[in-house]
């Protein structure tokens, strides 16, 4: 076995599998935190959205000032969000921002003139819902139900449900999402086939299509 090594107050170690423990100073300014960690995952993802050619739409929500009116689109010099009653808050990080709708006349308005690929589109975001207290809540709608205006939206029982009217919608089962904790979800639209999948936290979720049960193989 390994022999063992007990550490006193000031001392630290550093471990690597390839070499053997080397002895270090136990300074806390040497030492990386959870949240710079976090911090450093997020930009590494955010430098890689950012350098798809296929990136219509991005608003990072990063340094909000109390008083801003526009969140900038930073996939393009297009479709920068006017902001509507919302409050910039903490985010789910540490020097990280986010915005709190708290009626329903709160929102992020766009025009977005640029289309999606004739393949399909992705939509994804961050959210942490309050409460589930209302029958439906917006995560990105269209202004409308016209032919082709998509609706991809929130509910009291905690489902999430995508449509594209005058084509289909897909609704999750109960309680894929849940009240006062952050998490991701994903809605992920074929037009080829017209079959689409929605996502939470990174996992694939069994849906309804059109109210009947349809769960897409992994």
């Amino acid at each position: 076995g390994q022999k063992k090594r007990a550490l006193e107050a000031g001392q630290a170690v550093q471990l690597d599998p390839r070499k053997k423990p080397l002895p270090m100073s136990a300074d806390f300014e040497r030492f990386t935190d959870a949240s710079e960690l976090q911090r450093e995952r997020w930009n590494t993802h955010h430098q890689a959205i950012l350098a798809r050619d296929d990136l219509l739409l991005y608003y990072d929500f990063d340094s909000l000032q109390p008083r801003q009116k526009i969140i900038r689109n930073r996939a393009s010099s297009d479709a920068h969000g006017r902001i509507i009653g919302t409050l910039p808050v903490n985010g789910r990080m540490p020097g990280k921002s986010a915005l709190l709708f708290e009626n329903p006349k709160n929102a992020i308005a766009l025009t977005l003139d640029l289309q999606p690929s004739k393949r399909g589109f992705t939509v994804a975001m961050w959210i942490k819902p309050d409460i589930l207290d209302k029958s439906i809540s917006t995560l990105f709608n269209s202004n409308g139900y016209d032919s082709g205006d998509i609706h991809f939206q929130m509910y009291a029982d905690g489902s999430i449900k995508a449509g594209i009217f005058g084509i289909s919608s897909y609704r999750s089962e109960p309680n894929a999402v849940y009240p006062a904790s952050w998490q991701f979800v994903t809605l992920s639209w074929d037009l080829e086939t017209n079959r689409a999948q929605l996502y939470h936290n990174g996992k694939k979720l069994a849906v309804y299509r059109d109210n009947k049960m349809e769960v897409h193989p992994n």
